[in-house]
């Protein structure tokens, strides 16, 4: 009897310590989602940057840092809110003005802080660019006008860290 508690003690320590350490490699969950933004890019004559985000998303009371730039230039970056370890906001415009769409991608780790941010930041996008729509990247949905974003956010976004 002894040996079979003895067995079944190491046995859940193994199972425990296996389980901790991959969670400290790999660091928490994440979910991802991704969004589309289309425009004619005919009518796209100036490229928009991604820190053209940063001072509208802070009106809405994020404090959003730009992370460094990917291989896009300033028209592909990353994003997160200041004091966030985990998560960010990746925006891809690099094909705004040749082909007429730009990726939004929100990479979360539980409380949905950056998925709310990319709607916050494809609205602020469709004032940027008036008549773009957006659609969930994988999405049957024909996409719809920005503007009939304004309508679904809240005047504070509710994921934002206390």
């Amino acid at each position: 009897m002894v040996a079979a508690m003895t067995t079944f003690g190491a046995l859940v320590a193994v199972v425990l310590v296996v389980w901790v350490t991959t969670r400290l490699r790999r660091g928490p969950r994440t979910s991802r989602e991704d969004w589309s933004l289309y425009r004619d890019p005919q009518t796209v004559a100036v490229p928009v940057r991604v820190d053209e985000l940063i001072e509208p998303l802070r009106r809405w009371g994020y404090a959003p840092e730009l992370g460094p730039m990917i291989d896009g230039g300033p028209q592909y970056a990353r994003l997160r809110q200041a004091g966030s370890r985990h998560g960010s906001l990746v925006i891809d415009l690099r094909h705004l003005t040749s082909l007429g769409y730009a990726t939004v991608e929100a990479h979360d780790t539980g409380n949905e802080l950056y998925s709310e941010m990319a709607r916050y930041a494809l609205y602020e996008l469709g004032k940027l660019l008036p008549g773009s729509t957006y659609r969930e990247a994988y999405s049957p949905l024909t996409a719809e006008l920005t503007d009939t974003l304004e309508p679904q956010l809240p005047e504070r976004p509710h994921n934002l860290p206390r």
